[in-house]
């Protein structure tokens, strides 16, 4: 068993296609007494302070929480966080969506989803997740998180451009995630290439 405990959950906030609030939907399921739905509350506020900062969202007409000044969010013990960033179409129809290749909840099950019940999942699945991660000492492989996440990935065996930082790009076959979660691609030249960061794009010839 590991040392490894649970001290910050960040999800950047998203906005719900109803009106319900995240910590509503906490109270409705149990969620907010949870020592990291606590610190993940604490954690996205200074985050909101930072993104006021650098611009990324209006700032509050409130008071507001100061930032920590290191531009690295805090969970106020000096512990660094990690930002997870999420997002999921509720009920937007096919005239609505952003992208060709977007979807929503209603298109795929054909049936109007509780937004409640679908944060409310999300949250409880993603701190099982955290916990498995935290108690195999950060290892995703002993987790099973590995081949969770390979066996949802559609993009394993595809083939993909890959649009890199600095404008460079990659052009190949998707093979499998790497033992740091980098996406594997298999090159023309038939070099394995690992992609930390980049836009993937599924080729359709």
């Amino acid at each position: 068993m590991s040392n490894i405990t649970i001290d910050a959950i960040i999800g950047e906030p998203e906005v719900l296609e109803d009106e319900v609030t995240a910590a509503d939907i906490a109270l409705a399921h149990g969620v907010e007494s949870d020592p990291a739905w606590l610190r993940l509350k604490e954690s996205a506020t200074k985050l909101q302070a930072l993104q006021v900062k650098d611009g990324s969202v209006p700032a509050s007409t409130g008071s507001g929480t100061p930032s920590t000044g290191s531009g690295t969010p805090s969970t106020g013990s000096g512990t660094p966080a990690v930002v997870v960033g999420a997002g999921l179409n509720l009920t937007l129809d096919e005239h609505d969506l952003p992208t060709l290749t977007s979807t929503s909840l209603l298109l795929v099950t054909g049936v109007q989803p509780d937004a409640d019940r679908v944060l409310a999942d999300y949250l409880g699945t993603f701190l099982s997740l955290v916990r498995a991660f935290a108690e195999h000492g950060a290892d995703a492989a002993a987790s099973g998180i590995a081949d969770r996440v390979s066996s949802l990935c559609g993009t394993l065996g595809a083939e993909v451009r890959v649009e890199l930082p600095g404008g460079h790009e990659l052009l190949g076959v998707a093979e499998r995630l790497d033992a740091d979660g980098r996406l594997l691609v298999r090159d023309r030249n038939g070099e394995a290439q690992a992609v930390a960061a980049g836009d993937v794009t599924h080729l359709r010839y």
